[in-house]
């Protein structure tokens, strides 16, 4: 069976993403046995520069963390200033107590309706197919889930987690604070039906945690160790710091290096700690042999992680690329401005602040404004500097406008996010540090991650020979991580050279590296074993796969594994479970019809028809 990059993007599972979970191979810690630079045919060949020296003594991997409750006992005043702001709103349980009304609305683009619920203490959330397109008419259930988590502050939106066999999913709803309503999450206002599927990794939940760590191995299972964004996430882990103030023989000469302050460091590495979510260009990549888990403040982001933008003209706004914003302003340029000197991280600057407070800082630097001031008062009653030389603009997410870290004089002219042309990727920060074999190692993943965003055929081709170019170059240097091979195996699969594809999926399995790229190294594995016959094998690796993540193309194959030893109860039991994760996948229950019909099952194959035959009535109902 063979799947193409159209079907990938359409049922939204990567198949081919498998360099896009390289991007925040973070939270997992190496056995402390493991040699950091190994070689041999169990490691990767090559030697990494060290990471930078920090004088902090809390940037050790053996310094533990020790939560916010026992910063606060201390630094009280820091601490209720901090609660007022986004930050530490970022995650929490939900209160069902404090939702906004609940509400149920349809979903045209995607024929769904959605509702949301309370029943006792708890919110659920429901996706549904209106059967007659009416609100108060007969509907077909399709998932339903009660929420756990809500993630966002909820200054621009708030949206909604559910817990789901040790996953964290994605809820389909999301209230927008712009308009007070409720609407489709960011990225599901598309036709393809998304529902419930998708899954809140590591990479997403790390920027929105206190501290957050891979569950079972596989970065599609966390652990919350501390929800709320706190202390440490800025000043790095505290056991050092409170055993030094609580000890009684302490005495205090110099600074206090067993814990970080940001407001002391060079710019580069205070930007670091910032960089780690609010820096986010158009493609990432961990660096080989490092984990961003083991990063600390007061360390350099580089040395865990590069960061690349696209270099090309009228390029649409990103939501987190604050960072690389701001270092094309000539205030940056020209100054030591970076991002404390407008945003306090113990308090609230944004939101309901005094426009002053802004213009205060700007009047530092800059004379007064060469419009008058009878013009600027018509033009913004605040007198308020932000709104020409840092205008809110559109972003990616629907119904949000962000603020533009860009600044300067803006002209009217709107970018052009339908300009499609071949840009360059180039670093955010210098990779001088790195030997030229590692950096086309990491930009060959960044291009393969890249072209996997592209809309275009053409520009997929592009950046994906531009990437095959590079892995392959660095696989000749024997820098053959679990991320190059994992690439490397599904590049083979890919031409259908599938023994090959076998020999370098394993390959992966043995290496270090993230746990996405092993993930899909054993896709690979498992698809490729199953081309070639190998069926049972196929079987044993699609079973661990589907234990470290929940993708009904990965049930789909295995149920077709089942299918062709002849197990057909095992079959038809891994298909309704792809459909569970993805009840709007009418290739699925298509199967399972004909499966259930062979098992002498004509009333479950019925209750697939009826739905099949729903969807074909709302697509008709829609032309």
């Amino acid at each position: 069976m063979k799947f193409t990059l159209k079907r990938c993007l359409l049922i939204g599972i990567p198949i081919l993403l498998l360099s896009a979970y390289a991007v925040w191979e973070s939270q997992r810690r190496l056995p402390k046995s493991v040699d950091r630079n190994p070689t041999g045919p169990t490691g990767v060949s090559g030697i990494m520069p060290t990471v930078r020296p920090s004088a902090y003594l809390n940037t050790a991997l053996d310094v533990q963390f020790v939560g916010t409750a026992a910063c606060v006992e201390c630094h009280q005043a820091e601490h209720a200033s901090y609660m007022h702001t986004a930050h530490s709103k970022a995650l929490s349980e939900i209160d069902a107590d404090a939702e906004p009304k609940l509400v149920q609305f349809d979903h045209d683009l995607s024929r769904r309706r959605f509702r949301v619920q309370k029943r006792g203490d708890q919110i659920w959330h429901q996706e549904l197919v209106p059967r007659n397109g009416q609100d108060d008419g007969p509907e077909l259930l399709l998932a339903e889930y009660p929420v756990r988590y809500t993630i966002g502050s909820g200054n621009h939106t708030r949206s909604y987690l559910i817990e789901q066999d040790g996953f964290l999913l994605e809820s389909p709803i999301t209230w927008y604070a712009k308009g007070k309503g409720w609407w489709v999450s960011p990225g599901y206002d598309v036709s393809e039906p998304v529902g419930f599927r998708r899954v809140a990794d590591i990479g997403c939940i790390t920027c929105h945690a206190g501290r957050v760590e891979e569950a079972d191995e596989t970065r599609f299972k966390v652990t919350l160790h501390q929800l709320t964004i706190g202390c440490e996430s800025c000043h790095g882990p505290g056991a050092l710091h409170v055993k030094r103030r609580q000890s009684e023989d302490e005495t205090w000469d110099g600074d206090d290096l067993t814990i970080v302050n940001p407001g002391t460091l060079d710019r580069p590495t205070a930007e670091s700690v910032c960089a780690q979510c609010h820096l986010r260009g158009d493609a990432s990549v961990v660096l080989r042999t490092r984990d961003l888990s083991d990063f600390r403040p007061g360390q350099l982001l580089s040395d865990f992680r590069t960061d690349y933008v696209l270099k090309q003209p009228n390029k649409p706004m990103s939501v987190v690329g604050h960072v690389e914003q701001m270092q094309l302003s000539k205030c940056y340029q020209s100054s030591e401005m970076t991002c404390t000197t407008c945003h306090n991280p113990h308090a609230n600057t944004v939101g309901e602040v005094d426009m002053g407070h802004y213009r205060a800082i700007c009047m530092q630097c800059h004379d007064d404004c060469g419009l008058a001031h009878e013009i600027r008062i018509e033009r913004q009653v605040d007198d308020n500097c932000i709104a020409c030389h840092m205008p809110r603009g559109d972003t990616d997410i629907l119904h949000i406008a962000f603020t533009q870290h860009r600044i300067g004089i803006h002209g009217e002219e709107a970018d052009d996010p339908l300009r499609l042309s071949e840009g360059v990727l180039v670093p955010v920060y210098s990779e001088d540090h790195l030997p030229k074999s590692e950096r086309d190692r990491n930009l060959g993943l960044a291009y393969l991650e890249l072209s996997d965003k592209q809309s275009t055929a053409k520009l997929h081709r592009h950046y994906r020979r531009l990437a095959e170019s590079l892995l392959n170059s660095a696989a000749e240097r024997k820098l053959r991580d679990a991320d190059v091979e994992s690439i490397r195996a599904r590049l083979a699969w890919e031409r259908e050279d599938h023994m090959v594809a076998v020999r370098r999926a394993k390959n992966s399995l043995g290496y270090h590296g993230s746990s996405g790229a092993k993930a899909n190294a054993l896709l690979v594995l498992g698809e490729a074993q199953r081309q070639l016959g190998m069926t049972q094998e196929a079987i044993s690796t699609l079973k661990t796969l589907t234990r470290r993540r929940r993708s009904s193309e990965d049930w789909l194959i295995l149920g077709l594994s089942y299918r062709e030893l002849g197990r057909l109860g095992d079959a038809i039991a891994s298909l309704e479970m792809a459909v569970v994760i993805d009840p709007s996948r009418r290739d699925i229950r298509q199967m399972l019809v004909v499966f259930l019909a062979k098992s002498s099952n004509a009333a479950g194959a019925d209750k697939h028809r009826a739905v099949l035959q729903l969807f074909d009535e709302r697509k008709r109902a829609d032309r």
